[in-house]
């Protein structure tokens, strides 16, 4: 499938470096959004007439979707999948797009690494600042949500999987010389009403210190492969949690010498003490 398209721009002798720049990056950006539509449109074309026979097309419907280059708007056909007996949209079938799916992959991940560094209000501007068009912070909070429901999730499947049902965790086979553990914990106020604070949960491992660079003529040191887990569940299920993540990416059970290094609160202790990490 090749695809041609033409851009025209009206370059006039007042533009300085500033004014060109700011009129080439709007010009760029809607002319994308437009070649973008035409894509669309001829995927759709292209795989309607490879379904002939197997597709009834009906009525076009519109769709809104957050992109790289900004909320762009495409029309695609509903159409009859006469063997399956149901209505669905052949292009966003296609494409991987999900019913109600609101951006693109990209979108959402850049929405949420924002989200990571910054306050849900801050993000959105942010986002908003790359991509031109303005995703409200309640999405990319229910977003965070979302994720982080997956993730944890994730997490509970490998802990049930190793100290439920005594599967081993898979490691790089590596027997390294130390692998330090800092671990620590501090007190949160919850947001939301009626809520009762809770404690936020803090490991860090790693194989020790490097110099960050040989040649620089002030030694800086950073932590060697430096592993980082934290999260507010219980003292139990993130000791179980901090060594499966060990495990993985710094092969604890292989270690020759462990250290685990705190403040000495209590579920710290009981971590150091449990059978499958020996401190």
């Amino acid at each position: 499938m090749r695809i041609s398209e033409t851009l025209e721009l009206s370059i006039t002798d007042d533009m300085d470096m500033d004014k060109l720049e700011g009129y080439l990056a709007k010009e760029i950006k809607r002319f994308g959004k437009q070649v973008f539509g035409k894509v669309l449109q001829e995927i759709e074309t292209k795989k309607l007439e490879e379904a002939k026979g197997k597709v009834g097309r009906r009525e076009k419907v519109p769709r809104y979707l957050f992109t790289q280059l900004g909320l762009i708007r495409f029309e695609r056909h509903k159409v009859n999948y006469k063997e399956e007996g149901k209505f669905g949209f052949l292009l966003d079938d296609v494409l991987g797009i999900r019913p109600y799916q609101a951006a693109t992959r990209w979108v959402r991940q850049r929405a949420l690494e924002l989200a990571v560094e910054y306050p849900f209000r801050k993000a959105m501007s942010l986002l908003r600042h790359e991509i031109g068009d303005e995703i409200s912070h309640r999405t990319i909070h229910r977003w965070a949500q979302e994720e982080g429901r997956k993730l944890r999730e994730e997490e509970e499947a490998r802990q049930e999987a190793v100290f439920g049902r005594a599967e081993k965790t898979r490691n790089d086979g590596k027997q390294r010389e130390i692998v330090v553990l800092e671990v620590d914990g501090t007190m949160l106020h919850s947001q939301e009403k009626g809520e009762d604070d809770f404690e936020a949960k803090l490991g860090i491992m790693y194989s020790g210190k490097e110099l960050e660079s040989k040649t620089a003529k002030r030694k800086r040191y950073r932590l060697k492969e430096k592993v980082v887990y934290g999260g507010i569940e219980t003292a139990d299920d993130f000791g179980e949690r901090l060594y499966i993540q060990g495990e993985r990416k710094l092969s604890l059970s292989l270690a020759r010498n462990l250290l685990l290094i705190s403040d000495g609160a209590r579920w710290i202790s009981d971590i150091a003490g449990a059978d499958y990490l020996k401190a």
